[in-house]
């Protein structure tokens, strides 16, 4: 990331010294080129893209909604390495309350399931922190009925704020909530003074931060490790399917859901639909989102994703080497639920999948016998 930016005294928008330009892994960010208007274009008028954006442009309001938008400030289209355009995001004044900027974000359909909106937007948020006051309030309005877009915003460390009608639909505001901003008080919260990395391995990192707020401890220990994903593979029978593997610091077999770690930026179904394939050999044609949980909140803020899957069929089983003893069952989901209530599941991700989806399909039965009867 290249901050080159400061705050605008009358907007609070990072207008001085603008244009700047981004980079990721991945992805480049730069200020909107006259070559990227056919992508603009696209987005206002694409179905999937506007379906929770109140449906495509009108085509007599195109030409209004493009115009500035070359090297507007705080508008970046979103490009491959290789200079292929993927989507844009944008930093504007929040019209609902003085002193807020609002982050929106759209990408082109075929470059949806990659983690790049993650990416990008983690990106932006990043250099909007490094460049507006402390004080300062960022944050980002979707549709209470988009559950892809407000866990989006959840993983990048917004807070649920608000809900309100707007445009005749339930729509959520989410704040921005830095994780770690060095020396920035967090209103209501602690703030992080100092963070020392005492190990960094393959796959853990330990952290010890000092801490000052209320009731904060001086030195705070904690793990940071890769966010998870469990999975109820729900057959047209009723039935999921579980594995059963060794587990070294149990030091005994456990029954669980397929699952497994998501890879920096990567989006949360890729992550779920490689897991489920790579463990069972099963693919899904549909995905519901049914939660998240966090399974250690007081030594690590890594979080698991439960995930739905549906429309089960063959798939290419691809085992790493950790997993070779693994085995595999199907069996009823309240068979399973029953197993959680036994203990004889006692994974977090699991049982707290296994409830959800529990719930969801009996709500759903339900839901469905009152529009029949």
């Amino acid at each position: 990331m290249t901050p080159t930016a400061g705050p605008d005294p009358q907007h609070q928008q990072p207008t001085a010294h603008w244009p700047v330009k981004l980079t990721t892994e991945r992805l480049r960010l730069r200020p909107v080129e006259a070559g990227d208007l056919p992508m603009l274009r696209r987005l206002l008028t694409d179905v999937a893209v506007r379906e929770f954006l109140g449906g495509p442009v009108p085509e007599d309001r195109i030409e209004q909604c493009l115009t500035n938008e070359v090297g507007k400030t705080g508008h970046f289209t979103v490009t491959l390495a290789a200079g292929e355009v993927v989507g844009r995001v944008t930093v504007d004044p929040d019209h609902r309350a003085d002193g807020r900027s609002e982050i929106s974000y759209a990408f082109l359909p075929e470059q949806q399931g990659y983690g790049f909106a993650r990416e990008a937007v983690a990106e932006v948020l990043s250099w909007v922190a490094s460049v507006l006051p402390a004080e300062h309030q960022v944050g980002a309005v979707t549709q209470a009925a988009n559950s892809r877009s407000r866990h989006l915003l959840r993983r990048l460390g917004l807070f649920e704020s608000a809900r309100f009608t707007e445009y005749g639909a339930e729509q959520v505001l989410y704040l921005y909530d830095p994780p770690a901003r060095t020396g920035a008080d967090r209103p209501g919260r602690w703030r992080t003074v100092n963070r020392q990395v005492l190990h960094d391995g393959p796959h853990i990192r330990l952290l010890s931060d000092t801490v000052a707020g209320p009731h904060a401890p001086d030195r705070y220990e904690h793990i940071a490790v890769a966010d998870a994903v469990r999975v109820v593979a729900l057959d047209d029978s009723g039935s999921i399917v579980l594995v059963e593997d060794e587990f070294y610091l149990p030091d005994r077999r456990m029954l669980h859901l397929p699952g497994g770690g998501v890879e920096p930026g990567e989006d949360l179904v890729h992550a779920a639909a490689r897991e489920l394939e790579e463990e069972t050999g099963l693919r899904a044609a549909r995905w519901e989102h049914l939660g998240v949980i966090h399974p250690l909140p007081s030594c690590t803020a890594a979080t698991t994703t439960l995930l739905l899957a549906t429309g089960i069929g063959a798939g290419v089983m691809r085992r790493d080497t950790t997993e070779v003893g693994m085995t595999m069952q199907r069996v009823p989901l309240g068979d399973a639920l029953a197993r959680v209530l036994a203990g004889q599941i006692t994974e977090a991700g699991s049982v707290a999948a296994i409830l959800h989806a529990h719930h969801h399909v009996s709500a759903g039965s339900r839901d469905d016998a009152t529009h029949t009867s």
